[in-house]
């Protein structure tokens, strides 16, 4: 029975996922060809892989997590609610814009 290339009929929503991981895991041949399972020394490659990308975008998703938290703290010499002075000063802009 001839073997055929497998890769070909993954399912596209997988193909490019697919060849991105066996060429990072590639770049560690020197490394898993050392070991005396070379096939699964390179599928621990691509789970380690997979692992440190999961690791960095949590940590990246940590830090967008963070800066919203912060930018949704109001300083506290901002109000909420406008002076009566301030209500009044809004209605006259609004009732008289400048005419451009």
């Amino acid at each position: 029975m001839a073997k055929t290339n497998w890769r070909k009929d993954v399912d596209l929503s997988l193909k490019d996922h697919l060849e991105m991981l066996v060429e990072s895991v590639h770049k560690h041949k020197n490394s898993y060809k050392k070991s005396k399972n070379p096939p699964v020394a390179q599928l621990w490659c691509a789970l380690a892989n997979m692992s440190k990308q999961i690791f960095d975008l949590n940590l990246k998703i940590k830090l967008l997590e963070k800066a919203l938290k912060d930018n949704m703290k109001k300083p506290s010499h901002i109000k909420d609610i406008p002076s009566k002075e301030e209500r009044e000063d809004l209605m006259k802009l609004a009732a008289n814009p400048k005419k451009s």
